[in-house]
């Protein structure tokens, strides 16, 4: 996930504006779960550009409103984080699995 709020690379893509990119962008892969009656989403991390986040769970609460996908969480330094993401129509029967 990408902070929207981010300002996009400017000139060359040199070490110092990829750095800048990377603290403003959340990445990991993996199945998850959703638990609608706690409004609860569980993504069970299998790949992260953070190496030890690698095989761990992160639990975040969600909401849906408008066609979007609102994401809520802390991170355990009290940081408080949020995301909307607009939800995307699913085309044919595409294996989603890993």
């Amino acid at each position: 996930m990408l902070d929207p709020d981010s300002a996009p690379i400017k000139g060359r893509q040199d070490v110092d504006g990829l750095a800048e990119a990377a603290r403003n962008t959340i990445e990991y892969f993996g199945q998850y779960q959703t638990d609608a009656e706690n409004g609860s989403l569980t993504h069970h991390i299998v790949g992260s550009g953070i190496p030890n986040r690698r095989g761990n769970d992160a639990v975040r609460s969600y909401a849906m409103k408008d066609g979007k996908l609102l994401i809520f969480w802390n991170e355990p330094d009290g940081r408080q984080f949020s995301r909307t993401l607009k939800l995307l129509e699913r085309l044919g029967n595409m294996p989603c699995e890993l």
